[in-house]
């Protein structure tokens, strides 16, 4: 991804992809940089605001992980994704009733089709 972003820094598909990357090998803070840039390419991706989520949730920024996942759910506010993502950030917060209470709207979301959900 190096050399796409050397490039043509700004391209939002190198920096997703360059961001994923990283949080899949744990670099915490060049993902969310990354994710960060992509985010500023297209304020509207889900899946950068998720993930960026997760690399603040992995840094104990909960404040600002709270502040992705509520960006996530109001562009896309039926989202499966988005529902196991806020579960997932409630179970670090070790606040199962929350946790579980999505994990349930997740579920709902996958039974029903026409909610728009992507299990």
């Amino acid at each position: 991804y190096d050399t796409a972003l050397h490039r043509q820094p700004d391209h939002y598909l190198s920096l997703l992809a360059s961001g994923l990357t990283l949080s899949t090998l744990r670099r915490w803070d060049t993902a969310q940089a990354m994710l960060t840039g992509a985010i500023a390419a297209n304020p509207r991706s889900v899946v950068a605001h998720l993930r960026r989520a997760g690399t603040y949730i992995h840094q104990g920024k909960f404040e600002l992980a709270e502040m992705d996942l509520d960006e996530a759910e109001r562009i896309s506010p039926n989202d499966f994704s988005v529902c196991l993502s806020r579960a997932s950030y409630y179970d670090k917060q070790e606040d199962a009733a929350n946790a579980l209470t999505m994990l349930k709207r997740a579920e709902g979301l996958c039974r029903n089709p026409t909610s728009g959900a992507i299990p």
